[in-house]
């Protein structure tokens, strides 16, 4: 991005341009991973693609009124999940997203499950709240599309097409 004298990077550019921040990924492919901590920002781009592949998360968000439109997010044995939602993250939508290749199994529980998209709180007064799930084309993943915690709330999934969910071995018993 070559923003005063930046590391070329999306995640400079959000730290740079904090709250409000909208960046166009362009064409480009880039092989990061990324944190949103901050309110109002919104990531896209036609043809980008976001190479998790390496890292743990393609996209952690931590933040309020954030969109991720129209991104590729690939991982790879290495990658837990394509996006994470966390609480009390508020008003998220992920649209028309290419999510696939993750194949990890959840580092912080026994789960073996990999995702496409995560979203999970911790009590029912800390919980993601208001996501829009929409129009997402979700494969090749390690056990599960989309994943909803049991403290998430207020949450819309509609128009993705997820397939080619790899089975992983829960208690004896294929899952997926």
């Amino acid at each position: 991005f070559g923003i005063c004298g930046g590391d070329n990077t999306i995640q400079g550019a959000l730290d740079y341009y904090g709250e409000g921040a909208a960046i166009d990924l362009g064409g480009a492919t880039w092989n990061e991973s990324l944190v949103i901590t901050n309110n109002g920002v919104s990531l896209y781009g036609s043809n980008a693609i976001l190479d998790a592949s390496g890292f743990e998360r393609g996209i952690t968000i931590i933040a309020d009124d954030v969109a991720i439109l129209g991104i590729e997010i690939v991982g790879d044995a290495s990658t837990n999940a394509g996006i994470a939602i966390q609480a009390p993250s508020t008003n998220i939508a992920i649209q028309a997203c290419n999510i696939h290749g993750m194949s990890l199994a959840n580092p912080g529980n026994d789960s073996p499950l990999a995702y496409g998209i995560l979203a999970y709180g911790s009590d029912a007064n800390f919980t993601p709240n208001e996501l829009y799930l929409e129009e997402n084309e979700i494969h090749d993943i390690a056990g599960a599309g989309i994943s909803l915690g049991a403290w998430t709330s207020n949450t819309y999934i509609g128009g993705n097409n997820i397939f080619d969910i790899s089975e992983v071995e829960y208690l004896g018993q294929p899952l997926s």
